[in-house]
């Protein structure tokens, strides 16, 4: 899985006699003794923790969700004395790309014949309040041919906006071209975007956001929407964020 997706554990918990036991949520979990925690291939603690959650689904039986930590790990749980656990212990492995972000890249990076998919690529992540830029980016020359061009050369304008849901009003940051022959553009932003700011709980949270980068030709009207991405804003962790 993707680091910082929600992956779901199911744990049944019961005493040595085999009673079921059932615990609301985690604070009750923790109240009763046990506890989880994740720790490296060196069984190194992780610092941070990944947040996770846990629900009774009745009969002893448990929900964990949490977030994936990167790297190979894995999680162990704390079982206090006279209990026992479905599972004692389990592996997780958190990469930068998952089959659908994989899927993504490769149709947005085919040439002829045109790809209709519009599919997010990955730009991986950012931490919070950081400056950024995408690095150079290239527009499919199947997104061209399909309205007859070859080149970036006749659009007027480029734009480049993030939003992480349809209702919310779109961030604008700075976007370029870098070489229209190519068919290469770029987006960036050297102050980070207010909107975009994590928050007083950073820690413990990241956010994806979704980028769309839009060209637009004035006359004829040609308006299209080559390169669409998702962009991870993870939490920073240096005393002062930011600039």
């Amino acid at each position: 899985m993707i680091t910082g997706d929600t992956a779901v554990k199911l744990l049944i918990l019961e005493s040595d006699s085999g009673v079921a036991q059932s615990y609301a949520d985690k604070a009750a979990f923790q109240a009763a003794g046990w506890d989880l925690s994740w720790q490296d291939t060196a069984a190194v603690a992780l610092s941070p923790q990944p947040t996770w959650t846990i629900a009774d689904q009745g009969n002893g039986l448990h929900l964990v969700a949490y977030a994936v930590p990167a790297g190979i790990t894995w999680a162990e749980v704390t079982i206090p004395a006279g209990y026992i656990a479905s599972a004692s212990a389990w592996a997780d492995e958190g990469q930068s790309y998952d089959a659908d972000s994989i899927a993504g890249i490769l149709n947005l990076n085919q040439g002829i014949p045109a790809v209709s998919s519009a599919s997010d690529g990955d730009l991986g992540d950012v931490v919070d309040g950081d400056s950024w830029n995408s690095g150079v980016l290239t527009v499919p020359i199947g997104k061209l041919t399909r309205v007859g061009l070859s080149d970036l050369s006749t659009f007027d304008t480029i734009t480049a906006t993030l939003k992480q849901d349809p209702s919310n009003t779109p961030v604008e940051i700075d976007a370029d071209f870098d070489d229209v022959s190519a068919r290469t553009v770029h987006a960036s932003w050297d102050t980070f975007p207010s909107d975009m700011e994590l928050g007083d709980d950073a820690r413990a949270l990241s956010a994806i956001w979704y980028l769309d980068i839009t060209l637009t030709q004035n006359s004829p009207l040609l308006v299209i929407t080559p390169l669409r991405y998702k962009l991870t804003v993870r939490w920073n962790r240096t005393a002062t964020p930011g600039p």
